[in-house]
């Protein structure tokens, strides 16, 4: 993927890198599509009189909203990727806390480590992935003392967080890769840059050199005409006949003017 959809242009501006327009895509995708989700579960939430989760998600939808909105008009990249990456987090824990509609928000939580290590990079995104480790170690201790929280059982808590460590891995394993072979294609185009850069400065001084040449050789041209011609008229000023011959040929290449008179023609051409 060299470019993005041309709809992303407005959100942020032409010198941004290729790789922050690739976030600020996925982010802007992620967003809408949770967006959409978060409205249709919050209408689910309020049918079966669950005020609490649908206020959380309509909460959710309309801050995600504003934060493209901003992002639209002030296009702060890192600051919206963060802010909105935020906002998921407490998302995702409020719907493993309360465990969402019939307990089954869960699985969202598998999403979290792709979603972490794509906008904010392999370190820090394994970082925030291992951070939303701890929801999940404090429900498995507090759950069944607390009214609001969501009673899990231990067995599935265990292969849950068995299972997010492996997406977080995978997660942070498929991005690292992905830095280093773009690290590397960045490094081979600054290589090919510095040769071209080079070659083009070898080819502008022998250009130049040429140039130099030609001029030389204009100039030298133009001093042995100068000479020639002064030579011509030295010999052409003086009375007697002289003329200049070939030893073998006797084919005569140069007569004086005086010469040229006596026998009528110039006998060099």
């Amino acid at each position: 993927m060299n470019k993005v959809l041309p709809v992303y242009e407005k959100f942020f501006f032409p010198d941004t890198s290729l790789e922050d327009k690739r976030r600020v895509a996925l982010h802007i995708t992620l967003s809408l599509i949770g967006i959409v989700f978060l409205f249709i579960y919050s209408t689910i939430a309020i049918i079966q009189n669950d005020f609490a989760l649908g206020s959380m998600d309509i909460i959710a939808a309309v801050v995600l909203i504003g934060n493209l909105v901003d992002l639209y008009k002030r296009k702060k990249i890192r600051f919206t990727i963060l802010f909105g990456l935020s906002i998921i987090s407490l998302l995702y824990i409020f719907l493993y806390v309360t465990g969402g509609i019939d307990q089954s928000a869960f699985v969202w939580y598998f999403t979290y480590p792709l979603i972490a290590c794509y906008l904010l990079g392999s370190l820090y995104g394994g970082i925030a992935t291992l951070l939303m480790i701890i929801p999940v170690i404090v429900v498995a201790f507090i759950g069944s003392e607390v009214s609001f929280v969501a009673d899990y059982d231990l067995n599935l808590e265990f292969r849950f967080t068995g299972a997010y460590l492996v997406v977080g891995f995978l997660a942070y394993v498929f991005e690292r890769h992905g830095e280093k072979n773009r690290k590397e294609l960045k490094d081979i185009n600054e290589s090919l840059e510095n040769i071209i850069d080079a070659r083009t400065a070898e080819l502008t001084r022998s250009n130049e050199h040429l140039k130099k040449e030609i001029v030389d050789r204009i100039a030298a041209e133009d001093a042995v005409r100068l000479s020639q011609d002064s030579l011509t008229t030295i010999m052409d000023s003086i009375d007697s006949t002289i003329y200049v011959a070939d030893k073998e040929s006797c084919k005569i290449l140069f007569m004086n003017k005086t010469m040229q008179d006596l026998f009528g023609q110039d006998l060099s051409n």
